[in-house]
């Protein structure tokens, strides 16, 4: 027997007054990558492209690379790496160029290191660190140096620095709790954060600090969760929010701000869902695009707006596919490009969405600034 209309109706406003306030924006698809994959890195360049570089597709490491061009809304083949390359780090230096360091493949993990110069649009090799690592934090320091700390090796704790005049890595003090999968931000003083991730034996809440003048990890304020492969994201006030993660089967929704000034985190607001690995974005605004991730039944295709003026999240609607470990950027224009992942199927994706603001046709709006 057919449900009467005045039913569904009512069905569908009620739904629609159960679900979060929405974003006036919207994702849409763009152009494909040349080839599926998944923690890759992905860095602005100097020229409004945008580099990915490596990650892996669902075989093994890649070293290839490609460029997003966005007036065309197109991805480009780049030139290759001089090894495939799996959950590096890619930093982009102050004079243009962008370091890509260590990662791993099935051979194992990576010590060796490379730099792309948009000049001769090539990558060339640089000096190798002391050891393979994956799931590490690195930050370009005040210098012009790199700090490289943690992850994955022999020694969870060690941590050294990449010298740019000289091309090569030297070690320095290590970390007080050695962890991978941590996060790491560069705050506006200058030292660095670490955060989170897991030692050899569980998942850690505690944080630490770098300071490049002493070259020395001080402890400061540990969160309230502990979290693994969560994100952290430099606000325009100084404080770090981070997002997301897992530990002890738990995904928190939860969100805490580190106040560098007490050296403490506090309480900053509520996800909708909780995610470890999404894609985090500072908007123009302020507020944070945090896309896809997996929780505990499999990669998210959903997306939601942070305030951190508000500790409150919007709903920011679907991308066209489910996205776990995928790659984002905030481009010059505002729009954010959401690229790559594994779907909700394990399946490694080359299609790409951006996110920008609806207007009146579905077409993005000019003024996203």
């Amino acid at each position: 027997m057919p449900v009467p209309t005045w039913i569904l109706f009512l069905a569908a406003s009620l739904a629609a007054l159960a679900m979060p306030e929405a974003a006036n924006a919207q994702f849409a698809p763009t152009g494909s990558m040349q080839h599926p994959r998944m923690s890759a890195t992905a860095t602005l360049l100097a020229d409004g492209r945008v580099l990915i570089a490596g990650g892996a597709d669902e075989n093994d490491g890649l070293a290839t690379t490609e460029f997003y061009e966005p007036a065309e809304g197109r991805f480009i083949a780049g030139p290759p790496m001089h090894a495939p390359r799996d959950t590096a780090a890619a930093i982009m230096l102050g004079d243009g160029r962008v370091l890509v360091v260590g990662g791993f493949t099935r051979s194992g993990f990576l010590a060796s290191a490379e730099l792309y110069d948009p000049a001769s649009g090539a990558f060339e090799a640089t000096g190798s660190m002391l050891r393979g690592r994956v799931a590490f934090v690195a930050g370009e320091l005040p210098d012009g140096r790199v700090l490289v700390a943690g992850g994955a090796n022999e020694d969870f704790s060690a941590a050294e620095v990449w010298d740019p005049r000289s091309n090569t890595f030297a070690a320095t003090a290590p970390l007080l709790e050695g962890r991978q999968s941590a996060v790491g931000v560069r705050l506006e003083d200058g030292r660095f954060l670490v955060a989170g991730g897991a030692s050899t034996e569980a998942a850690l809440a505690s944080a630490e600090v770098f300071d490049p003048a002493t070259e020395t990890f001080t402890a400061t304020g540990s969160m309230a969760h502990a979290r693994v492969n969560a994100r952290a994201v430099l606000l325009p006030d100084g404080r770090v929010a981070m997002i997301g993660g897992y530990a002890n089967s738990q995904y928190p929704r939860g969100i805490e701000i580190y106040d560098p000034v007490t050296g403490s985190f506090g309480d900053g607001g509520t996800l909708l869902h909780g995610r470890m690995s999404p894609t985090v974005t500072l908007m123009a605004d302020g507020r944070l695009l945090i896309a896809g991730g997996a929780d505990e039944d499999r990669a998210r295709q959903d997306a939601e707006l942070f305030d951190p003026a508000t500790g409150t999240s919007l709903d920011a609607g679907w991308m066209s596919r489910a996205r776990d470990t995928a790659m984002a950027v905030r481009l010059v224009d505002g729009r954010v490009l959401v690229a790559g992942g594994m779907d909700a199927a394990f399946v490694v994706q080359e299609g790409a969405d951006l996110f920008g603001p609806a207007s009146s046709d579905g077409i993005f709006a000019d003024d996203f600034e």
